[in-house]
């Protein structure tokens, strides 16, 4: 029998019933009225009408506007929602082809996509990958058309494609002297015969249309990092006058560190020699060269270029035709935010009409000199990736809240009106948010985060009132997670240790004090389930190893009594395989859910399983939700997991509807359960709702939920009448504690608590136990008979250090009525307890006696390897140097290997062990935005040993 349906019983309503509930449920935008709309790559201007503009979003889909930017309406529907770049066919504008960023599709979504109606309707376009991997994993990068043949181009991650039937069918180009199936990064067609495609090797150059390919990377700098879609233009004169934008890592020898420029270069004999025309220090997002066809001024032989260094710098130069041309002094243009991507012309090919950025859309009333926000808010161009939503609620119960929500580069925002309006703002990006549900006074509100611009911890008032630093502790390492109304805790790192160290302050930051710590590290800010006054910490960590496919290996460590005066238990959740990755720029959620009313109920979607798998004993038994991995997987059409991102991507309890949960993907939509997970069905009309990121629940039948590229939206329900949870049987032994269930077999590192000690049971039970209150020392135990017996972790006897006496009936434990109710139902024993010196740590529940032989163990620890970098919240590009990389417990007399995104790295000198197992080394920093994986193999006669450690580098987003 399933005991997690088992467990359940509906009051007054059958299953039939919830379904019916969930059948009916709306969902809704509720976008906020703001002037940001979200971060857009690319722009397509009519070729003869230029009110009518098509725009790609990063996240979001395709948007249309048809009065020249004012307003706009998403038109790619659910066809997938990450694009690359967007093209008019200009020998017939009715036909738009769209370049797709590889999705979670079984057979992906990337590619190509048609519509032949203006973006009414689409189509996929029929495109055959040479390889059978290129099916699975899909992406085009941009698109090019060729004037000359009416041909259409594509860059894809398999190669460049052809179409001479306006992109209803494609053709693969085959291998040749100088190319076989490259990724595409960018491409162009500027004349007959002549193709320009940007790869990892560089750019190649073809004369013969395909049939052979150059490339010279001579005059450009080392480590160039590659860009998609619009890094690479070509003069409007000659087709052998090339331009190339890119950011790219050197080595200074003269400081000894790596350091990052943003360049331009240029070439004026088709790529065969470059030379630079701006290359300055720092950089961010990926710059970009526009060149229109010819120049604003009218004269003659000369052409307007457009340079963005992806940061806040945006220019336009003129250039003179001629063998060599002359550029002349670079004119800035003002944005109202940084970090522009894409520039649309007009129908004559030189007057700049919309600009893409980070920020959303802008358009200019005096030929690009200066640009203002367009189409956001009520205007329809909805595509703010927002990391997550959260709120407090309005007193006397009027389904009234505060609400909260970060984004990527577009602020956080406040509303004091369940964002009927959003008056308050802080830059620049912002996660990580806390702040309580219920409503409190405004003197004890307090709203915690991240904000960046650069990042740090910020603390505020309701409604974003008097932001600041937040009073970090010192060594801070970590991200101020909320417990209850004033207390916080916070992961330090002291230099020289390797411990993840937990302060905890009880007044807001105004002193800390360290309170628990472990060895692995942080990946997510901890979630907090349990009564208040004693919330259990439910932490994600790095575990040792890697999944088969040499994927980080992400475990759950679970703190209890973390507000109490002695020593709080860390144990480790154990059970599953892995957790996943939702990624967003910055912040790297870690999706699974641990019911804040329940501490023993866990949702965890397993990337190692390749299911969704619940816990109803604090993870002492799994057992797979077929169900919900059905449902989430669109039975089997999406796949569980990429890599290390799984297709879950958050999880959200309702603390007003008892039962009711829902479960967010990247692309399915939301799953939801009125009966706390015994039935799921899909929320109607949710797969919408792409890249489901958070859920807000402020009472009265409704949820905010956010998405990381469509905005907010409402999901709008009926609860049904409660349900009845019936705990569940017990397996192993279980140490109670304020309604959290420890298994025995997860606390596994005795040093978390080195003073503990069990006390265990002989032919009897306990029946309560006598505390001094002043002191929270035990002073008495009272036993059904038999004895009671004292073990240290190396399970040798202690003597007890309280009294014992014979009692006939159960007692109230200290006023633990949970306990004293699962007692009274007969199903449980209490067969021990777990103390701090004197403190009692717990209830030792089972079912018959707890032997000696049964207690934890210290085991020695896993080969790992440590890695310093940031353990949340990605590392932005410009702080990356040279990055160390410190290995234990590997095998003294063998050579590691160590690998970065699956290539083996090529050290100077292969670290050596000591003959403790250690070593240490470093790797240069030559990485481009996004995440990246270190994987450190050793192989031995026993096998193969492995870690893994992921990271995540980020923009430096500007304003």
């Amino acid at each position: 029998m399933n005991n997690r349906k088992a467990g359940y019983k509906v009051l007054s309503l059958g299953v039939v019933g919830v379904l019916s509930w969930l059948d009916c449920t709306p969902v809704a935008q509720m976008q906020p009225n703001i002037p940001n709309g979200g971060r857009a790559v690319a722009v397509s201007v009519h070729p003869t009408n230029v009110s009518h503009i098509i725009v790609a979003s990063e996240t979001g889909g395709l948007f249309k506007s048809t009065d020249g930017g004012a307003s706009w309406t998403q038109v790619s529907g659910t066809t997938t929602f990450g694009y690359s770049d967007v093209l008019y066919l200009p020998t017939d504008p009715n036909v738009v082809i769209a370049a797709a960023q590889a999705d979670m599709r079984v057979t992906s979504g990337g590619g190509v996509w048609r519509s032949t109606d203006e973006g009414v309707t689409w189509s996929k376009g029929g495109i055959t990958p040479p390889t059978a991997a290129c099916t699975n994993n899909l992406a085009a990068f941009a698109l090019a058309f060729e004037a000359a043949s009416s041909r259409l181009w594509v860059g894809t991650a398999c190669g460049l494609a052809s179409s001479t039937d306006g992109g209803a069918t494609w053709q693969y180009l085959p291998a040749a002297p100088g190319y076989s199936n490259d990724l595409v990064y960018a491409v162009l067609a500027p004349a007959a015969n002549q193709l320009k495609i940007l790869t990892d090797a560089g750019l190649k150059v073809s004369t013969n249309s395909g049939a052979s390919w150059t490339v010279s990377n001579t005059g450009l700098p080392s480590y160039v990092v590659k860009g998609v879609h619009n890094q690479i233009g070509v003069s409007p004169f000659n087709q052998g006058h090339l331009y190339w934008a890119f950011n790219h890592w050197f080595w200074n020898s003269g400081t000894g560190t790596w350091e990052r420029n943003h360049a331009l270069y240029r070439s004026t004999d088709n790529g065969t020699t470059w030379s630079s025309v701006l290359d300055v220090g720092g950089w961010n997002r990926p710059p970009f060269v526009k060149v229109a066809q010819s120049a604003l001024s009218g004269t003659p032989n000369t052409y307007d270029l457009y340079v963005s260094d992806g940061g806040c710098t945006f220019e336009r130069a003129t250039v003179t035709h001629g063998t060599t041309p002359t550029i002349s002094a670079w004119t800035a243009l003002v944005m109202d935010h940084c970090d522009p991507a894409d520039l649309g012309f007009g129908t004559d090919g030189r007057t700049p009409v919309l600009l893409a950025s980070d920020g959303g859309l802008h358009v200019t009333a005096d030929n690009g000199l200066h640009w203002t926000f367009t189409g956001a808010g009520d205007k329809g161009y909805w595509a703010l990736q927002i990391t997550e939503v959260t709120g407090q609620l309005h007193s006397g119960g009027t389904g009234g809240a505060d609400l909260y929500f970060g984004t990527q580069d577009n602020n956080l925002w406040a509303s004091p009106d369940l964002g009927a309006t959003w008056p308050a703002s802080l830059c620049c990006e912002g996660f990580f948010l806390s702040i309580w549900h219920d409503i409190l006074p405004a003197a004890q509100t307090k709203v915690t985060g991240v904000w960046c611009g650069p990042c740090g911890n910020f603390i505020a008032g309701p409604v974003f009132a008097g932001a600041t630093g937040f009073p970090d502790p010192p060594n801070n390492a970590g991200n101020p997670r909320l417990l209850q109304p004033g207390d916080y805790d916070q992961n330090t790192q002291v230099s020289g240790l390797t411990d993840n160290i937990f302060d905890l302050t009880v007044n807001t930051g105004g002193s800390w004090t360290p309170r628990y710590g472990f060895t692995e590290p942080v990946r997510d800010l901890s979630k907090v389930a349990s009564p208040v006054g004693d919330p259990i910490v439910f932490t994600a960590v790095k575990m040792p190893g890697a999944t088969p496919d040499g994927q980080e290996i992400l475990g759950i460590k679970r703190i209890t009594d973390v507000l109490g005066t002695s020593t709080p238990v860390v144990s480790t959740v154990t059970g599953f395989g892995s957790l996943g990755i939702f990624p967003t720029m910055f912040a790297w959620y870690k999706p699974f859910g641990v019911d804040p009313g329940d501490p023993n109920y866990f949702i965890v979607p397993d990337i190692i399983d390749g299911v969704v798998k619940t816990s109803i004993d604090g993870g002492a038994t799994w057992q797979p939700d077929t169900p919900l991995s059905q449902l989430v997987t669109e039975s089997g059409s999406l796949r569980f997991r990429d890599g290390p991102f799984t297709q879950v991507s958050t999880v959200g309890f309702d603390p007003a509807c008892a039962g009711h949960i829902l479960v967010g993907t990247r692309q399915a939509g939301v799953m939801q359960t009125f009966n706390r997970g015994a039935t799921w069905k899909k929320v109607k009309d949710s797969e919408r709702i792409p890249n489901v990121s958070a859920f807000f629940f402020p009472g009265h039948g409704v949820a905010i939920t956010s998405s990381y590229g469509r905005g907010l939206w409402k999901i709008i329900y009926k609860c049904p009448p409660p349900l009845v949870f019936f705990p569940p049987p017990l397996g192993e032994p279980t140490i109670w504690w304020k309604g959290g269930r420890i298994p025995f077999s997860q606390i596994k590192n005795p040093d978390a608590c080195p003073v503990c000690t069990f006390f265990l049971m002989e032919q009897g039970r306990i029946l309560d136990y006598v505390i001094d209150h002043q002191s929270g020392r035990i002073e008495q135990v009272l036993l059904s008979g038999g004895r009671i017996r004292g073990y240290a972790w190396d399970r040798k006897e202690v003597p007890l250090p309280f009294r014992t006496a014979t009692a006939h009936q159960l007692g109230s434990f200290g006023g633990e009525r949970a306990l004293v109710a699962l007692l009274s139902a007969g199903k449980f024993q209490a067969k021990g307890l777990l103390l701090d010196s004197t403190r009692l740590k717990g209830v030792i529940l089972a079912s018959e006696d707890v032997s000696v032989s049964q207690i934890p163990s210290k085991r020695p620890p896993a080969p790992q390897i440590r890695v310093d970098l940031p353990a949340t919240g990605g590392i932005p590009i410009g702080r990356l140097d040279r990055i160390p990389i410190h290995g234990s417990g590997f095998d003294p007399n063998l050579p590691v290997e160590i690998r970065v995104d699956g290539a083996v790295v090529q050290l100077e000198k292969m670290p050596a062990t000591d003959a403790r197992g250690g070593f240490t080394t470093s790797i240069p920093p030559v990485f481009g935005v996004g995440g990246h994986t270190i994987l450190v193999r050793q192989r031995t006669s026993h096998g193969v040993i492995e870690d893994a450690y992921a990271f995540n580098v980020t923009v430096e987003d500007k304003r």
